[in-house]
C-alpha cells in the first residue's frame, strides 16, 4: 500500500474481537525518492468501530519507533500494553511525503 500528501490511515477489522499488544509494520524508507519512514505512527483500538481508545503515539524523535535505514525496507515493532479491540487503527504522520506500507502482523 501506498500513500501520498494526506495522512494515511489503515484500519483492520478482526472476525471478533482479540488482544493485541504488538504491531509489526514493513516499511520502507528511501529518502531520495520522497518514500520515507514515517516520523510518527499513531494506534487506536475499538470494539465496535465508533469509540476510539486515545491513540498510543510512536516516534523516531524520542526514540518509541526504531529508525530504518536510507534506502532500506524493514520491520518496525510497536510494542504496548494489551488491548482488546475488534478494531486497530494505524495512522502514519508523513508530511508531504509517501509512505509505503508492504507487511502488517499483530500478536
Amino acid at each position: 500500500m501506498g500513500w501520498s500528501l494526506a495522512p494515511p490511515v489503515i484500519t483492520v477489522q478482526f472476525p471478533k474481537p482479540r488482544n493485541v499488544a504488538l504491531v509489526r509494520l514493513g516499511l520502507n524508507n528511501f529518502q531520495s525518492g520522497d518514500v520515507v519512514q514515517p516520523p510518527r505512527i499513531e494506534l487506536r483500538f475499538s470494539q465496535d468501530g465508533q469509540l476510539w481508545t486515545t491513540a498510543q503515539i510512536f516516534q523516531i524523535a524520542d526514540g518509541t519507533e526504531a529508525v530504518i535505514p536510507d534506502a532500506k525496507r524493514g520491520d518496525v515493532t510497536l510494542t504496548f500494553p494489551v488491548q482488546d479491540a475488534k478494531y486497530v487503527e494505524i495512522a502514519f504522520v508523513t508530511p508531504g511525503k509517501w509512505t509505503f506500507v508492504d507487511e502488517l502482523a499483530f500478536d
